[in-house]
């Protein structure tokens, strides 16, 4: 069975110190998270082409009988670039906040900032 972490890539902006971050937001029935990381530190980075593709598409990190791959799909859920990722993967989940996968494991996610009801973020 193939496990999936969704994070919707939704733009980029500055720190305080002035580096460039990606902004995601992991997705749950009941709470949306948002994620800041470092541009020069996430891999792989969303592809820029066309630009439209990484603020209405998505990356997805899947795991297929042990090996992991990192797939982007435009905002029409066609499948635009899949890259194997092999041990990279773990360091990405760290990065957004969510333990690795592993096989029968569920999701978590923490360390992040919570997006309140009524007038925040959607």
């Amino acid at each position: 069975m193939t496990e999936r972490t969704r994070c919707r890539y939704l733009c980029r902006s500055l720190s305080d110190d002035g580096r460039e971050l990606y902004n995601w937001a992991c997705v749950t029935p009941t709470q949306v998270r948002i994620h800041s990381v470092p541009v020069d530190e996430f891999w792989p980075k969303p592809k820029p082409i066309p630009a439209e593709a990484i603020y209405l598409g998505s990356i997805t990190l899947v795991e297929r009988d042990g090996l992991y791959y990192a797939e982007h799909r435009n905002a029409d859920g066609e499948l635009t670039h899949t890259e194997d990722i092999g041990h990279r993967l773990a360091l990405n989940f760290r990065m957004l906040g969510i333990d690795p996968p592993t096989h029968g494991s569920t999701e978590r996610v923490s360390n992040t900032q919570e997006v309140g009801k009524g007038g925040g973020q959607k």
